[in-house]
This record gives C-alpha cells, sequence and structure tokens, in this order.
C-alpha cells in the first residue's frame, strides 16, 4: 500500500463531498443576498419595489447558476462512471485472459512440445 492510497476517495463519497459544499455555498451565499436585502429594505429613498425586483432578477440568475453546477456535477459524476466500467471490463478481460485463454494455450503448446519430445526419444531408442 502506497502513502497516497490511505487517502484515496471512492467516486460517490467524492461526488456527495462536492455537492455538500456546492450547497453550503448556496446556501451561504443566500443568507449574505438575504442581509443585503434586508438592509436595501430600510431605504430610505422609496425605491422598494425596483430594488425587490432587481433582487428578484439577481436570485434567478443565481439559480441558473447553481442549476449549471449540478449539470456539471451530473456531467462528471457520468465520467466516473464511466471510468468505473471501463475499469471493470479491463478487469474482466484480465480474468479470461488469465483464466480461460492462457491455460488453453499452455495445454495445447504442452501436448505439441511433448509430442516433438516423445518422437525423438522414441527416434533415438528405436535407431539405436
Amino acid at each position: 500500500m502506497n502513502g497516497g492510497e490511505a487517502f484515496e476517495l471512492d467516486a460517490d463519497t467524492l461526488l456527495s463531498r462536492q455537492q455538500d459544499v456546492i450547497r453550503e455555498m448556496w446556501n451561504a451565499e443566500n443568507d449574505i443576498v438575504n442581509d443585503i436585502s434586508n438592509i436595501t429594505e430600510m431605504n430610505f429613498f422609496g425605491n422598494e419595489e425596483d430594488e425587490h425586483n432587481e433582487q428578484e432578477e439577481e436570485e434567478e440568475e443565481e439559480f441558473e447558476d447553481f442549476e449549471e453546477y449540478e449539470d456539471d456535477l451530473d456531467y462528471n459524476s457520468a465520467l466516473i462512471e464511466a471510468q468505473q466500467q471501463w475499469d471493470e471490463s479491463l478487469e474482466q478481460l484480465n480474468k479470461v485472459l488469465n483464466w480461460i485463454l492462457l491455460p488453453m494455450i499452455g495445454k495445447i503448446a504442452g501436448r505439441r512440445v511433448a509430442g516433438v519430445i516423445w518422437r525423438r526419444v522414441m527416434n533415438y531408442i528405436w535407431k539405436s
């Protein structure tokens, strides 16, 4: 076991941690936006309605950004899953090679070599 292997994470754990961090960032950003909106509601100039509309537009843009993050996470999780399937396929091919093909090749090659050796021994014995 290498020193780096102790800190390796599987893809599902990594993906869930990324999603948790993004949710925490999203919640923190919403808290900041709410704090700012509370401050702007105390507006002394009477433009609360315009600022409220601007705030709604900003929230919609932030929600769209969050959807893009989710799409990126979905894409990344699809890539991770595809890589895992590829690795599993390579393992299966390796098992087929080691458990089926190599023994069959060894069996055939062994019988041919044994036949050649047997013929040479018999030719040597009968010619003498």
